[in-house]
């Protein structure tokens, strides 16, 4: 793959070379940005699933997701697969973004594991797309937007995300966390879409990664204070403020019922955990510049050139006539962005673990070296303020070895061709069968889910003739013939809200906390025939999230449409 990945930086350069002798001129930087950052997805271009990282995971769990979707469920919520087949309601606690954008592409016809490298190939490059557009936009020098971007892209933690851990969510906010401060200078500019853009990159922020996107938000909502006690633009401030507000409104759907529906499940009950600080320095691997050991152990290297400018932005601030080069802005935006690397460099050490543990809302992190993409955001952004203030020569020397230098992470170290949808689909051990902090409080018996017996419905004591009629992942229905006095009877179906129990067409109880059988569906029977139905409800909070997203699009996308036909009037008069 390295030779693969020497052979495109050649073509590149070649493809540059030519352009500038046909036509006289270079590549403009965007779409020579957009050329670069195409270099490390040659990979994803090789057939089949991978060796290690999540993405067969992330596959088997689309698999499930996808067939709701065909049966007419918008919003899925139960996964059948998951915990030897009792069933567990993953579709409310992850984030759902990835596999909505991955199952409309796997409706073209096209494999979810290719979707999946689809979607993250693409996240991959908006995310160092937009980088550039924001500092453009706040510098007004389109070399500190590329500067930015590729110190962006090429940071060890966005390559390690992409390839060796898959983590698709992560790869998405990566793409979010610049668009959104993108799209609030729009509303600064009182571009017409800038309020629309605003809301929508927010709720796709929250619905990508609810961890990242919580601390992404809350620094989105810094920034624009920080503006407006600038520049006293009430009318800015409050567009601002709404569009974010708006944004969270429109993820409704997903975090309102995670947050009420979280109690019933012991995943915020969980610690997080940290790493080495050695490995945010250096990776013992090829001499430092591989940043997955031979077992597939993991290492987060802030990146060389991202803390060699750290350092010496720092050493040149010390020095009156370097620092006159930057405007009062820059100078702001720069001390601002070190500040947020400490506090976020600081955060990843187990020094700081008192904090996270009275800190509200952020135990859902799991691991602390998340927060490297924030270190590798305000990191490209203090290089792409700094290195524009030297000579060109210096600055393309510099990003062609923070590109050449991570070569070796530019794909996955083993793809495997045989591994397709179909073998995972027909491999239950792909599934996730044992969600750790995510089983019921009313699961006490773990032992359970070691194995799950073939019927879906069994008899526990007594005589019933069962015969299933159809099943779906949120609607199981049988017949029965109970032939003794009483029959006792469970539903192999792991236990929570709203699942109902509905005999001859009338709701009937059941229990899910008996001593033998906790966390699973019980209930009797006199002797007869019955139509047996178990029916998976929406709780009330969940309807409500709902209605409320689809409110918040409804109102931003007339708001737009209000704010465009009045701007449009303004300028006629005009």
């Amino acid at each position: 793959m390295v030779v693969v990945s020497g052979i495109s930086v050649v073509l590149l350069l070649s493809l540059i070379a030519f352009y500038k002798k046909i036509f006289n001129r270079y590549i403009s930087f965007k779409y020579l940005l957009v050329l670069i950052s195409l270099l490390p997805l040659v990979s994803l271009l090789r057939q089949g699933g991978y060796e290690s990282g999540d993405l067969n995971l992330h596959v088997a769990v689309a698999i499930p997701f996808f067939e709701s979707l065909k049966q007419g469920n918008i919003f899925p919520i139960w996964n059948p697969y998951v915990l030897s087949g009792y069933g567990y309601p993953l579709y409310l606690f992850i984030y759902p973004l990835p596999y909505y954008l991955a199952s409309f592409i796997h409706f073209t016809g096209i494999s979810l594991i290719d979707s999946f490298k689809v979607v993250a190939g693409i996240s991959y490059v908006l995310s160092g797309l937009f980088m550039f557009l924001f500092i453009k936009k706040i510098t007004k020098k389109e070399l500190a937007g590329l500067v930015a971007a590729l110190f962006y892209l090429f940071a060890p933690y966005h390559l390690v995300d992409l390839h060796f851990r898959f983590t698709i969510g992560e790869v998405i906010a990566f793409f979010f966390l610049p668009a959104t401060f993108y799209f609030a200078e729009l509303v600064h500019d009182r571009k017409k879409m800038g309020f629309f853009l605003l809301s929508c990159s927010v709720g796709g922020f929250i619905l990508s990664h609810q961890a990242i996107s919580l601390i992404g938000i809350f620094l989105l909502s810094l920034y624009t204070l920080f503006q407006y006690l600038q520049k006293r633009d009430n009318r800015i401030f409050l567009l601002r403020i709404f569009g974010i507000f708006f944004g969270i409104s429109i993820a409704a759907f997903y975090w309102l019922p995670l947050l009420t529906e979280a109690k019933f499940t012991y995943l915020l009950s969980s610690s997080v955990s940290f790493e080495p600080i050695s490995s945010f320095f250096y990776s013992p691997n090829r001499f430092g510049f591989l940043f997955q050991g031979n077992r597939g152990e993991l290492y987060f290297p802030l990146g060389y050139f991202h803390l060699l400018v750290i350092s010496f932005s720092v050493f040149i601030f010390l020095f009156p006539f370097i620092k006159k080069k930057f405007t009062k802005q820059e100078k702001n935006i720069y001390i601002i962005c070190l500040t947020c690397f400490v506090i976020s460099f600081f955060m990843m050490l187990s020094v700081s673990k008192p904090l996270w543990e009275v800190l509200p809302f952020i135990k859902g992190f799991q691991m602390s070296y998340r927060l490297s993409l924030f270190c590798a955001f305000f990191s490209s952004i203090i290089a792409g303020l700094v290195l524009p203030k030297f000579r060109k020569l210096i600055v393309f020397l510099i990003l062609g070895l923070v590109i050449i230098t991570t070569i070796l992470n530019w794909g996955t170290r083993r793809v495997i061709p045989t591994i397709t949808d179909s073998t995972i689909s027909y491999q239950p051990a792909l599934f996730p069968n044992n969600m750790g902090t995510g089983n019921t409080i009313w699961l006490k018996n773990l032992a359970i889910l070691a194995s799950r017996p073939k019927e879906n419905l069994q008899v526990l004591d007594g005589s019933a003739v069962i015969s299933e009629m159809s099943r779906s992942s949120t609607q199981h229905k049988y017949t029965l013939n109970v032939e003794s006095k009483v029959a006792t009877l469970k539903e192999n179906t792991l236990y929570f809200p709203d699942w109902k129990l509905i005999v001859n067409n009338k709701y009937y109880p059941f229990s899910y906390t008996s001593a033998s059988y906790s966390g699973l569906i019980t209930f009797s029977l006199k002797k007869g025939f019955y139509k047996v139905e178990f029916s998976y409800h929406d709780t009330i909070i969940r309807l409500i999230s709902r209605y409320i997203s689809i409110f918040a699009f409804i109102f931003i996308t007339f708001l737009t449409i209000f704010l465009s036909i009045k701007n449009s009037k303004k300028k006629t008069l005009n």
